[in-house]
């Protein structure tokens, strides 16, 4: 949890740090109790199918006092090539699968002026890749 001038600060270092790349920064409104979903991505065709792929969030709030009880369901998934290897004169083949990076199912009581800072362990995940989800629950 980070407050929102915290919340600031890291933004702009994940910004001016070389490599990193902000891939979105999308917003949703929503209410007491009112459901929302968020979508960032694309479609694929894998094996004559369309599947989605990039950053899904649900969200449901419940508004309290001074704070925002937070019920997340986020993912982000990304596509992986697969190259395989000639061996004995056949050839190469090309496979494209799913590899989910962020799988996370949270409840998250945000204090007002405040939001929640979550970062994926890059362990397993090649090439480094971390994703990084700032929320803030700002409400009137």
């Amino acid at each position: 949890m980070l407050s929102q001038g915290e919340l600031d600060a890291v933004c702009r270092g994940l910004e001016q740090t070389p490599g990193n790349e902000i891939l979105a920064r999308p917003r949703v409104s929503t209410g007491d109790g009112i459901e929302c979903r968020l979508y960032v991505g694309t479609t694929l065709s894998i094996d004559g199918t369309q599947r989605a792929i990039g950053l899904n969030a649900d969200f449901l709030p419940r508004l309290r006092g001074d704070s925002t009880d937070l019920f997340v369901v986020i993912t982000h998934t990304a596509a992986v090539t697969n190259q395989g290897t000639a061996t004995t004169g056949l050839t190469s083949t090309q496979s494209v699968s799913i590899r989910t990076n962020v799988a996370v199912a949270a409840r998250i009581q945000i204090p007002k002026g405040s939001g929640a800072f979550l970062l994926n362990d890059d362990r397993g995940v090649p090439n480094g890749g971390r994703v990084a989800v700032m929320i803030s629950a700002t409400y009137k």
